[in-house]
């Protein structure tokens, strides 16, 4: 049995949708200020200040887009391999061949609204690395998990900016 993953609509816009809470405090400071503030310079620092992770989560967003946007990722059950197609170039690596996978997450925070949420947080991505050092890499645009146990899974926490040219 194949089973094949590529970017999706739902995929794609989840962690914009997810993000929404914390934009929508953001525009209630936003608001809160412009009442508050006459001022043009107070204003204008303000907006820069809140506008900042709606920059970072366009980069981080585009980031991952163009990491994910021409690649294909099958997981074959029957001859029990993973095969990533990326931009036609091929790589495979079989089950027993995993040396270990690792999935970078952008918090450390189990809950993805709070005082620790960011919009990195709805951002993450796996490395499969197979015993011969080939790689696999795909972000939670393709696929959250294949569940393929028990090979060893470790889990990296990259706040922020966890963008996937800057690891591994």
């Amino acid at each position: 049995m194949k089973v094949t993953y590529k970017i999706n609509k739902k995929s794609f816009y989840e962690p914009i949708k997810n993000s929404k809470w914390i934009y929508l405090t953001f525009l209630f400071y936003t608001i809160f200020t412009i009442y508050l503030f006459y001022n043009t310079g107070i204003l204008i620092f303000t907006l820069l200040f809140l506008s900042i992770p709606f920059l970072l989560q366009i980069i981080l967003h585009l980031d991952y887009y163009f990491n994910d946007k021409d690649t294909i990722l099958e997981i074959d059950y029957s001859e029990m391999k993973i095969i990533q197609t990326k931009k036609n170039i091929k790589t495979e690596i079989y089950f027993d061949e995993i040396y270990k996978i690792i999935y970078f997450k952008g918090s450390k925070y189990p809950e993805k609204f709070g005082k620790y949420a960011i919009p990195s947080n709805f951002y993450n991505f796996t490395v499969i690395v197979s015993k011969d050092k080939k790689k696999i890499k795909y972000t939670d645009f393709i696929l959250k998990d294949f569940g393929l146990f028990p090979i060893e899974k470790r889990v990296v926490t990259t706040p922020f900016l966890n963008l996937t040219n800057n690891i591994i």
